[in-house]
């Protein structure tokens, strides 16, 4: 993916991709699962439900949206030197949103991690279990 290196900030749309894919590989997300639904599914199993739940809600949609984007071509990969990054009015505003959500998805890569940590654990398994009494 060298066409988005970006060595000047350090920050490029690639990452939101090896973010997700971390996140999902942590989670033991499989590819004919609803990636979304489980994955938010998993993130509040494992970390308890966060007191502004629409909004990290509405981040992870965010942060999930971004990365399809990407993935799927929809989406314009700016880069220094370009005739269009040196007219590019938004680029402060490109450059945020890329860096806010590769800062959340980091974030949400070392909570796990330190719940890992600080539970003591070594592995993480989900299961779906449903009990009638």
């Amino acid at each position: 993916m060298y066409f988005c290196n970006d060595a000047h900030i350090g920050y490029n749309p690639s990452l939101v991709v090896w973010i997700i894919q971390s996140l999902e590989s942590f989670f033991g997300i499989k590819s004919n699962d609803s990636i979304i639904r489980t994955l938010k599914t998993r993130i509040y199993l494992h970390l308890g439900n966060p007191e502004q739940l629409k909004v990290i809600n509405r981040k992870i949609n965010e942060f999930y949206d971004y990365r399809s984007k990407f993935v799927h071509g929809d989406m314009e990969i700016l880069r220094y030197g370009s005739d269009k990054f040196l007219r590019m009015k938004s680029i402060d505003e490109y450059y945020s949103k890329l860096i806010g959500l590769n800062d959340f998805g980091a974030t949400l890569i070392i909570s796990c991690l330190q719940k890992m940590i600080v539970t003591n654990s070594k592995s993480i398994e989900f299961s779906e279990i449903i009990k009638y009494k």
